[in-house]
């Protein structure tokens, strides 16, 4: 593809209802070619496993709960109730085996695991955010990144993103359907293995999965939004007299930052995007009245 494609993060504290899908509005509509990569909605993924440690049996109907809450935020959001389509397009994403039907049932949970349970959340998150984006008019196609090409490598510590495997694959993926669609919705959090199967890169791993993707396309730059302006030398939610906002940093500098307690970006994600030459920039989701963010570079 010839025109530059610009990609997103949207991280989980920012998707905490109708509000948050307002806000996503004024990012798509600056762009003319665009990927989000989306996290679960807030506390989403914490009830799934709480669903699964605790009251296994109930994980089918916690599922529809979670599918009429999410319908519930589009209703909301804009204004009206959703089209059909909208309301298939989010029924249809809990299910991570589209080639067996189109809705869970109980000989489907059987052969399920917890990484593909957990990663109902993401794709919820990413239908509705689409969705959203179509109801309003956006010429937006919702594909999860088990579609995509992205690949789980398996490692000592748990999987991690194959840039090499998933490069092929992303990059014709993501080029076929910008050509037909403005905006791709895609999910962070997991990918399948060589095998097929569905495997996660951990909690709070969706930073990882976004800059996986951009790098895996060949992009340059990638912007991650947070509930945060950007990167603090301390905490701006508990020590906000002390704060400081970088408006540069390195990425040693920011993975030493990370390393250190710092939660605003994935250690991991930015340890990727140093090896990738990938700049990332972190700024608040609510972006059309903060600042710039801080600009992760590897020209610093």
């Amino acid at each position: 593809m010839t025109e530059k494609v610009n990609f997103y993060k949207i991280g989980g504290s920012c998707l905490t209802g109708a509000d948050a899908l307002r806000n996503l509005e004024d990012i798509a509509g600056g762009v003319p070619k665009s990927v989000f990569v989306v996290s679960a909605f807030e506390k989403v993924t914490d009830s799934l496993l709480r669903c699964y440690n605790q009251d296994r049996g109930r994980i089918i109907s916690h599922v529809h709960d979670l599918v009429s809450l999410h319908a519930g935020w589009l209703n909301a959001a804009i204004g009206h109730y959703p089209s059909n389509f909208s309301l298939q397009l989010i029924s249809r994403s809990t299910n991570p085996h589209p080639d067996r039907g189109e809705v869970w049932n109980d000989s489907m949970l059987a052969a399920e695991d917890l990484p593909e349970i957990l990663s109902i959340g993401e794709r919820l998150s990413a239908a509705t955010c689409t969705a959203y984006l179509i109801e309003l008019c956006y010429n937006a196609a919702f594909v999860p990144s088990d579609m995509l090409g992205l690949v789980a490598s398996r490692k000592a510590s748990g999987y991690i993103p194959d840039i090499q495997a998933s490069s092929p694959s992303i990059r014709r993926s993501v080029d076929t359907i910008l050509a037909k669609h403005d905006v791709l919705v895609t999910t962070g959090f997991f990918a399948p293995d060589v095998h097929g199967k569905i495997q996660t890169f951990g909690r709070n791993s969706s930073d990882l999965s976004a800059v996986a993707f951009a790098g895996a396309y060949g992009s340059q730059h990638i912007t991650l939004f947070k509930d945060v302006n950007g990167i603090y030398n301390v905490d701006p939610k508990t020590l906000s007299e002390r704060a400081f906002l970088y408006e540069v940093l390195s990425h040693d500098a920011a993975i030493s930052i990370a390393s250190g307690g710092s939660k605003i970006v994935h250690p991991a994600a930015i340890e990727l995007a140093k090896r990738l030459s990938l700049d990332i920039r972190v700024r608040n989701f609510i972006h059309k009245s903060t600042p710039e963010g801080t600009l992760i570079t590897s020209n610093f």
